[in-house]
């Protein structure tokens, strides 16, 4: 290294293709006896960004923490440029507080140059991304909070305050220090209409979103621009615990739909969320059969994923009907059909569905599972009297139709294995082809 340094006819500042330095490298592993002989030259950049925008210090900040005095080598440098932004305005103090490293937080803070409180292009501040990683207990969040020029309920682009994303990722020693302060809005929302306890609430931070609650301007059942409240968020993530806390402490309204008029028991039966279904439909005010803007029902959602166990729950309650169609005519089995899910398919079968219905196409639920080339949901469609194995769609198509075209369009010896979907023979037709050739 130094052998090569000492030669005038090294060019030391030379960036490979992705426009990182020597001293971008060294940087990054802490190598603190490369960086010295590079910046004693009088020839180096120190403030040389890469493809990324990113400098030779924006690099050591998070070597800093396994090599510390790093940071200091770059801070002595007469012409470094501290709060280098790159191409996502990220700044050195905002990769050193994502990555908590407290040492190299302080360091920054104390140049006149740096910027506590500067954006990034996502709206992000440094003290955003500590408390979001919940650097709270290493000391980078007080820093970078009481450093006195930081706003700590400033929002971004969209709205969202630094305590809406400390509560999103849960990080409940983050939430508790932004509460202490006067100047931070437990209650506010972003330009989605979302509320610091909407994020808590979706992401299953039960604690931070108890929390929340305990100031008075805190709305637990406060709905977004899109109609959303906190449950309907909780219940699509199956966040068990913030469900039940909403339903049984909270008193929320269990069956509100949204501007789409989905409600919380409809994202939970998509997600196969089993145990929020049975909470949701364990409430007294709940239609376990409402449907949507588009006609489907939470049972139509559940079937369609081939949420098996949430399908068993919903066919057991009273006042769902297992042949309720949407606007397309498409009722629970032809999505499980579709979707090949067998055990839903039976189960359905066996719940009253009917075995032939057609949708507003024409299409059944036998010309689905043909598509699907899913062999052992057809054959089970076919052990039903009423299933017309050659129907016609609007189209002119029939079952057997589509599972030619689909068997020509896949190379030969094609998917296996997943959902009852069956494999091509050398000649180029697969069992479902046999199979619907022979019903017919």
């Amino acid at each position: 290294m130094k052998l090569l340094l000492s030669r005038w006819d090294v060019d030391p500042d030379l960036s490979d293709d992705d426009g990182r330095t020597p001293l971008s490298y060294a940087a990054e592993e802490g190598a603190q006896s490369v960086i010295s002989l590079l910046l004693e030259r009088g020839d180096v950049d120190p403030n040389l960004s890469d493809s990324n925008g990113r400098t030779p210090l924006s690099y050591a900040v998070v070597a800093e923490e396994e090599q510390e005095g790093t940071v200091e080598l770059f801070l002595d440098h007469a012409d470094i440029e501290p709060d280098s932004p790159d191409n996502d305005d990220r700044t050195p103090l905002s990769y050193a507080a994502e990555a908590g490293v407290e040492s190299a937080v302080e360091l920054l803070l104390e140049c006149d140059d740096v910027k506590p409180d500067s954006l990034d292009s996502a709206g992000r501040t440094p003290l955003s991304y500590a408390a979001i990683f919940g650097w709270e207990q290493n000391g980078v969040v007080e820093l970078l909070l009481y450093c006195g020029d930081v706003n700590a309920d400033s929002p971004g682009e969209d709205g969202r305050t630094l305590l809406s994303f400390a509560a999103e990722a849960g990080a409940l020693g983050a939430v508790e220090l932004l509460l202490k302060r006067d100047d931070v809005d437990a209650s506010s929302s972003d330009k989605y209409g979302r509320t610091l306890f909407s994020y808590a609430a979706e992401e299953g931070a039960l604690a931070a979103a108890k929390l929340l609650l305990e100031y008075e301007d805190v709305e637990p059942d406060l709905a977004d621009n899109d109609g959303r409240t906190p449950l309907s968020f909780a219940a699509e993530r199956g966040a068990r615990g913030v469900v039940e806390m909403l339903l049984e402490d909270c008193g929320v309204n269990p069956d509100i739909s949204d501007t789409d008029r989905r409600t919380p028991l409809s994202y939970a039966a998509e997600q196969g969320a089993h145990t929020v279904v049975k909470l949701l439909l364990g409430c007294g005010d709940i239609n376990p059969d409402s449907a949507d803007a588009c006609g489907r029902t939470p049972l139509s959602f559940a079937a369609a994923e081939g949420a098996q166990g949430v399908v068993k729950l919903l066919l057991e309650t009273r006042g769902v009907d297992p042949n309720s169609s949407d606007k397309d005519g498409r009722g629970p089995l032809s999505f499980a059909a579709e979707e090949g899910a067998f055990d839903a398919v039976e189960l359905l079968l066996e719940g009253g569905a009917c075995s032939d219905s057609a949708d507003t196409d024409g299409r059944t639920p036998l010309s689905y599972a043909a598509q699907r080339e899913a062999l052992s949901v057809a054959e089970l469609l076919l052990e039903y009297d009423d299933v017309e194995p050659d129907s016609v769609d609007t189209g002119g198509r029939t079952p057997l139709s589509y599972a030619a075209e689909e068997q020509c369009s896949e190379p030969s010896g094609g998917p296996t294995g997943t959902a009852g979907i069956m494999p091509r023979r050398r000649d180029g037709t697969g069992p479902l082809t046999v199979v619907l050739c022979r019903s017919g």
